[in-house]
C-alpha cells in the first residue's frame, strides 16, 4: 500500500513544484517594476510575492506574472500553474479559475461537475491534481495563494 505522501504529492505535483522560480523579474528601472503582492499561509508558512503587469481597459487582462516563491510543494505547484497558464489572461478568466480552485478544495463539490468543468478552463486538469487534498484543509492556504494574490493584484476590479 502506498504511503499518504506518494499519492498526494504525486510525480506531477512535483514537476510542478520544480517549476516554481524559473521566471525571473527582468532588468528594468524601479520604477517599472509593479510593487509586489504578497500572500503568506499562516499554517505552513508558505509566502509568495506576485508581480503583475497589466494591460489597461479595453483590454483589462494581465500581461505578465511572475511569482517569487517560499512555499511548500503544493504551493510552489499552484504558483507554477498559475504563472504557465495566467501569464496572459483577462481578469474574469482569474477570477473563473479562483473560483473553480475554491469548488475544487471543497470535499462536498461534486465530482462529476468539477471534471467537466476543468475541462473549460486554463490549466483545469493540471489544478486537478489538488482534488485529493480537498479533505485535507489545513493545505488550503497555501494551495490558493497565488490565485488570491493574482485577484487582489487587478487594478480593473469591474473590468
Amino acid at each position: 500500500m502506498p504511503a499518504a505522501a506518494d499519492i498526494f504529492y504525486s510525480d506531477e505535483i512535483l514537476n510542478w513544484a520544480s517549476k516554481a522560480n524559473n521566471k525571473k523579474l527582468p532588468c528594468m528601472n524601479d520604477d517599472e517594476v509593479p510593487a509586489p503582492i504578497v500572500q503568506n499561509s499562516r499554517l505552513c508558512g508558505s509566502r509568495l510575492r506576485l508581480y503583475a503587469w497589466h494591460m489597461p481597459p479595453p483590454h483589462a487582462k494581465f500581461s505578465d506574472i511572475i511569482f517569487d516563491v517560499r512555499a511548500c510543494k503544493l504551493g510552489a505547484a499552484a504558483a507554477a500553474i498559475t504563472e504557465e497558464y495566467y501569464h496572459n489572461a483577462t481578469y474574469d478568466e482569474a477570477r473563473i479559475m479562483a473560483n473553480f480552485l475554491s469548488d475544487l478544495l471543497d470535499p462536498t463539490f461534486d465530482d462529476l461537475t468539477l471534471q467537466e468543468m476543468q475541462k473549460t478552463i486554463k490549466g483545469g486538469r493540471e489544478f486537478y491534481l489538488f482534488r485529493p487534498f480537498s479533505t485535507y484543509k489545513m493545505r488550503h492556504d497555501s494551495i490558493r495563494l497565488a490565485a488570491t494574490a493574482l485577484l487582489k493584484s487587478c487594478p480593473y476590479k469591474g473590468q
